[in-house]
């Protein structure tokens, strides 16, 4: 270890799962006074502390013993006080936050808005079956109240029962992963968690449901009218409504984009478009259902019908708006923001260079520039001059600093590049080459005196690795006359082949000095998205289009009636299947437009309003077809199946 200079014996290996990246070794006592004397001097970054882990007696008679050791010091004071100790305690009632957390996204949809997607499905699949039990019920002299407390019951019974099954299969499932999870994940488990808000949440849910139900389904002719009624009015407030939509979406919007950009403020925003997009549904429906007279026969029915059940094709259009645009919302925001992520890391230094960088205030001494280029096989570098306490350039304040060095020769093997004639009259006569584009041609440099100097500039090419630890570049003549004082001194060798690099970079770890003043290129990893999103992500888009598919095969059984009367003249089922399709398609396709656009829209204005940093525009495009397949396939499913059960009907009224 320490390049070499130091050897210790491996005498066990202590594994702490919650600290994944820790390069830590813990030595014995007496270890760091064992190192080699001039430690200090030939390794600056190293530094070791002493570290107590103790149970039971009190903290100041501990602090006080461990003062009295050898590894203490001797002095109370330098171990720390009351504030510096990290108790069990702590550490446990410290919440943990999940990947999942920073994307609201992920968890809003599966925790609280899927119940109510499956309460609605529930609540239109037996809506129907409720209205001809009470039907039948009355035939045979049973009183409303008694029918309608029978239906409740019955559907409270069914809700309920699902949901305790439900919740036992899922803890079972819960048992089994944290079983399997350990070996896989880096990380331990966190404690057992019942969800009991969830839980709660989803039998609230299913009883409201046994109760509308109920109510729907024994009095469907007052329903039938108040619907009627609440439809006229809804249409006409929609209608005055409408310009104002973009209006309340730009409030939604700039709240989200207001936030700290990252994953919590995209996720906000992208929600925010998903839902305001439901607005639109009803005027949307209603444009669809008035078809031209010269439609078909099979699109005249079909609007006929959904312009009789339009709550229901809201409530399909809406449900597959908010799932589907939910699932491809995150996926989008997930994707984008690795991308951005990737996009703005860059290695320490370009390909093809090596630096000795200061790591103090010394700059680069002799000894190591020697031992290193004798270790690495190189010479010949460009000597820089970096800023130090009292001697440093900027161009604004906060900004990176600029560096210097001693010729134009030499600022152009820097920069793997000659300069024009422009850029070297700008340096020749006192001025900075900028990595930005200057604002006029002359710029404020900032000087340790607090003074700013008008110096000429102008922009020049630099590789993102130096333009994001460096604002601009000046001769050494012109640092010294405008800031002065003492500037670090670095070395840059260029023009370096792969082998020539690696063997740079191998050689700081054990050339004899610290390896923190080897700057050599590796290139970064990107980054991936962790497994529990990309497994949410999918879950969710999978839930999707579950409820797309629920959502078709509720609203389709509902034709049943029509199904009859069509088969009792003699209407072939390929027809009603058509008329299925176009029943089931409209608010299908129309949540499925609603939810990619919104998306878009989402993401469009968060490219727009947020550093490139933080996201860009890269919409995951075959995930996309992926979940737009799924949910078309669903819906196709549901109204297949609604056309065999016709057939079936047909079949049977034949016989």
């Amino acid at each position: 270890m320490l390049s070499g200079q130091a050897e210790l014996r491996v005498v066990g290996r202590v594994e702490d799962r919650y600290a994944t990246r820790s390069s830590r070794v813990l030595a014995a006592s007496g270890t760091w006074a064992w190192l080699p004397d001039d430690l200090a001097e030939r390794f600056p970054t190293e530094s070791a502390a002493p570290l107590a882990y103790w149970t039971g007696g009190t903290d100041a008679d501990v602090i006080d013993a461990l003062a009295g050791t050898s590894t203490g010091g001797g002095d109370p004071e330098e171990l720390g006080d009351e504030s510096t100790l990290v108790r069990r305690e702590a550490l446990l009632e410290r919440p943990a936050r999940s990947p999942i957390d920073r994307y609201p996204l992920l968890a809003v949809f599966p925790r609280w808005l899927l119940p109510l997607a499956v309460g609605i499905v529930v609540l239109l699949s037996v809506r129907m079956h409720l209205s001809r039990m009470s039907r039948l019920l009355g035939l045979v002299g049973v009183s409303r109240t008694v029918g309608q407390a029978a239906a409740m019951a019955a559907t409270a019974l069914l809700t309920v029962g699902a949901t305790i099954c439900g919740a036992v299969v899922g803890l079972l499932l819960g048992a089994i992963a944290r079983l399997i999870l350990p070996s896989v994940l880096t990380q331990p488990l966190g404690p057992w968690e019942v969800p009991y808000a969830f839980f709660a949440w989803c039998l609230v849910v299913g009883l409201a449901v046994s109760v509308l139900a109920a109510v729907l389904g024994t009095h469907q002719e007052q329903v039938d009218v108040v619907a009627a009624m609440v439809w006229r009015w809804a249409s006409r407030v929609l209608t005055g409504l409408t310009p104002g939509v973009p209006v309340a979406g730009l409030v939604i919007l700039v709240f989200g984009l207001r936030q700290e950009p990252g994953p919590e403020s995209a996720s906000i925003t992208v929600m925010g478009a998903v839902l305001l997009s439901t607005v639109v549904i009803p005027p949307v429906l209603q444009r669809a259902t008035a078809t031209p007279a010269a439609s078909s026969f099979d699109r005249l029915l079909s609007s006929r019908i959904l312009s009789r059940t339009r709550g229901r094709a809201l409530a399909v259009a809406g449900l597959v708006t908010v799932s589907i645009g939910l699932s491809v919302g995150v996926a989008t925001v997930l994707t984008s923001a690795l991308t951005a992520d990737n996009e703005s890391t860059y290695a320490k230094i370009p390909e093809g260079q090596v630096m000795l960088s200061p790591v103090n205030d010394r700059g680069v001494p002799a000894e190591i520039r020697s031992a290193f280029e004798a270790r690495a096989d190189l010479g010949d570098p460009i000597e820089v001059h970096l800023p130090g306490n009292d001697a440093f350039l900027e161009l604004r304040d906060g900004s990176n600093p600029v560096w210097s060095a001693d010729s134009v020769g030499d600022v152009e093997r820097w920069l793997s590049h000659p300069l024009t004639e422009r850029q070297r009259g700008v340096l020749e006569s006192g001025g900075v080459l900028t990595a930005e584009p200057p604002a006029a041609e002359q710029m404020q440099l900032f000087t340790p005196r607090g003074r700013s100097v008008p110096v000429e500039a102008a922009q020049v090419d630099m590789a993102p690795e130096w333009s994001q630890r460096v604002s601009g570049l000046v001769l050494d003549e012109t640092a010294q006359v405008l800031a002065g004082g003492a500037w670090r001194s670095g070395f840059i060798y260029t023009d370096l082949t792969r082998e020539q690099s690696a063997s740079a970079d191998a050689a700081a770890h054990v050339y004899g000095y610290d390896s923190a003043y080897v700057w050599a290129f590796v290139a970064p990893t990107p980054g991936t998205i962790p497994p529990a999103l990309s497994w949410g992500t999918g879950l969710l888009a999978l839930l999707g289009a579950v409820v797309a598919s629920l959502s078709a095969r509720a609203v389709a059984n509902d034709l049943r009636g029509q199904s009859a009367a069509l088969s009792a003249v003699g209407v072939p089922g390929s027809f009603f299947g058509r008329v299925i399709a176009g029943y089931v398609g409209v608010p299908v396709v129309t949540g499925l437009a609603l939810a990619l656009l919104s998306c878009g829209a989402a993401l469009a204005a968060l490219v727009a309003t947020m550093p490139s940093t933080a996201i860009v525009w890269d919409p995951p495009v075959t995930f996309i077809v992926a979940v737009v397949a799924l949910s078309v396939g669903g819906a196709a499913l549901g109204a297949w199946s609604a056309t065999r059960r016709t057939t079936l009907s047909e079949h049977l009224a034949g016989e």
